[in-house]
C-alpha cells in the first residue's frame, strides 16, 4: 500500500487556514499573497508565503505586524512581519532558533501533524 503525499497542483494561489473550533473543521481562505525564499539549507520541502494579516478586529491590529509568513500545505501561520524586506529575515531567524534549540524539524513535523486529518491539506495541493 503506498502512501499519499500532497503534490503542489496550484502555484499561483495561496490559502490560509481558519480552523472552525466549534467543530475543529479547517475552512480554508484564498489571499493574495508571494512566495518566501528560503534561503537556509535543508529547508527545501517547505512552502512558505506572505500575505496580509487576517484578524477578526481590524483595530486590533499591531501596525509592526500587517504582514503574516504562512505554510503552503496547510494554510497555519508562521510568523507576522513588518514589511517584505524583513520576511526572509524572519523565516531564517525561526529556523535557526529552531536548529539551535535541537528541533530544527518543527514546522515540518507541524505540518505532517496536521495534514494527518486529511481534510487539512490546502487547496493549492491534491493528494497523490
Amino acid at each position: 500500500m503506498s502512501t499519499k503525499v500532497p503534490v503542489l497542483v496550484d502555484k499561483d494561489r495561496f490559502y490560509i487556514s481558519q480552523v472552525e473550533y466549534k467543530d475543529k473543521i479547517p475552512k480554508f481562505l484564498e489571499v493574495r499573497g508571494l512566495p518566501v525564499d528560503i534561503p537556509t539549507e535543508g529547508y527545501e520541502d517547505l512552502d512558505l508565503f506572505i500575505h496580509k494579516t487576517i484578524t477578526s478586529d481590524p483595530d486590533d491590529l499591531d501596525p509592526d505586524r500587517q504582514l503574516t509568513i504562512s505554510e503552503g500545505k496547510t494554510g497555519m501561520a508562521i510568523t507576522n512581519v513588518g514589511d517584505l524586506e524583513e520576511a526572509s529575515s524572519a523565516v531564517v531567524d525561526i529556523l535557526n532558533y529552531h536548529r539551535e534549540i535541537g528541533n530544527p524539524e518543527a514546522i515540518s513535523k507541524a505540518t505532517k501533524q496536521i495534514l494527518k486529518d486529511k481534510s487539512s491539506l490546502s487547496p493549492r495541493y491534491k493528494w497523490k
